[in-house]
């Protein structure tokens, strides 16, 4: 995998944190990037985990929005961004990492709207004689929200397999998008909305995620603290692709025309994944010295992008993956004076002080106090010490016991 002319060496200095944990949001589009995530926790991540126990005392933890293979268990957009602040607020480095590839993926129903502006939807489809029966039917107000807001009512599928009527109700979405959009499309036709803002409503759950963990934030929220890899494929669908262009290409007949008002018609996802690509994402490669890294593979015109060769990015992926966040974590360097020594000095300092706590109710002497001190005196890696008992036999007690002995020793 290469940098494709993308990536910037950065000289800042790491960033400041009190953490002792490495929280990481895998931020990507679902239904593009099941073969990269997959290779990712299996290869990468738990030799990442190693290494940042080993080098610098850390934890790691890794969070895939989309990890469940049901879409009905994928947390909402406003989740989602809970989920990155906590990431940004929290990491003792690197917070994000990103996979952009060559599907954009789909836009969602909004899950707020504000009051004005649902209402301004409402009203444009009305006038122009459509229903807004259905889109009334799944939101409803908020006044405890700031602003005022329509919330997308919440979903009670729990069902593991969709049912006949969850099948009619996700085809009920589909058609409530379209009906969603249809009222953006007419609000900026009538200049009551900037096509920049219907732009917001159209993008996909990728393209919303990425843009609030890095538009308009602070250099120091982005200087190697988040690392992109967007991968361009030329030619993915083959021969299909070219049939599928030339139908598009085909003049409309006359029973095709209708006497409604001709809409703009909304960005389509190959436009917003260029604009993503080619205008956002280089900005901030500029601006705040986003570490991005770019590759392109170039498919055969009649088979498309195969199994082979997106097993082949995914582990060139790996491998930069690995790379990068070893090198991210490696830059944090531990002195007595730095947020993240005192991090774990007062974690240690924690730790003993709950130690000391525990001993205090272990008062009698037992032979498995014994049994762990021959233990700690054989000092064998290869063999491990596990404790087993019910709950409140007291195994944490005697641990704890057995702890301070040790440390008086």
């Amino acid at each position: 995998m290469h940098s494709g002319g993308q990536q910037l060496d950065c000289f800042a200095s790491p960033p400041r944190c009190s953490s002792s944990c490495v929280k990481i949001y895998l931020c990507s589009s679902p239904e593009d990037s099941v073969v990269e995530r997959r290779a990712l926790r299996e290869t990468v991540f738990p030799r990442f985990r190693e290494h940042c126990r080993h080098s610098l005392g850390l934890e790691v933890r890794v969070i895939d929005p989309f990890e469940s293979s049901d879409p009905r268990h994928w947390p909402d957009e406003n989740t989602r961004q809970q989920l990155i602040q906590e990431c940004r607020e929290s990491s003792a480095g690197p917070f994000l990492l990103a996979l952009v590839g060559h599907q954009y993926g789909a836009a969602s129903l909004p899950t707020q709207v504000e009051v004005s502006e649902y209402q301004l939807l409402l009203q444009e489809s009305q006038q122009a004689g459509i229903s807004t029966q259905e889109l009334e039917r799944v939101y409803q107000r908020d006044e405890n929200t700031v602003p005022a807001s329509y919330c997308l009512r919440p979903s009670h599928r729990h069902a593991c397999c969709p049912t006949q009527a969850e099948v009619k109700e996700e085809v009920k979405d589909a058609e409530l998008r379209k009906v969603f959009q249809t009222a953006v499309s007419l609000c900026v036709h009538n200049d009551l909305m900037t096509p920049e803002r219907a732009k917001s409503y159209y993008r996909s759950a990728l393209d919303a995620d990425l843009r609030f963990a890095l538009e308009n934030r602070p250099d120091e929220d982005i200087v190697r603290r988040c690392l992109v890899y967007v991968h361009k494929v030329v030619n993915a669908r083959g021969g299909r692709e070219k049939r599928e262009m030339s139908l598009q290409l085909q003049p409309k007949s006359e029973s095709d025309s209708s006497d409604q008002v001709a809409l703009r018609p909304p960005p389509t996802s190959d436009e917003l994944l260029s604009e993503l690509c080619d205008v956002f994402l280089p900005g901030l490669i500029t601006s705040s010295k986003l570490l991005v890294y770019a590759t392109t593979t170039e498919c055969d015109h009649r088979h498309g992008y195969t199994t082979t060769r997106r097993r082949g990015y995914a582990e060139g992926l790996c491998q930069q993956v690995h790379s990068d966040l070893a090198g991210l974590i490696d830059d944090l360097k531990i002195s007595e004076d730095s947020n993240l020594g005192n991090a774990l000095s007062r974690e240690e300092a924690e730790q003993k002080q709950l130690c000391d706590i525990f001993a205090r109710f272990y008062d009698v002497t037992q032979p498995e106090e014994e049994k762990v001190r021959a233990y700690v005196e054989q000092r064998d890696p290869q063999c491990p010490l596990v404790v087993m008992g019910g709950p409140c036999t007291g195994k944490t007690v005697l641990l704890a016991r057995c702890t301070q002995k040790v440390d008086a020793l």
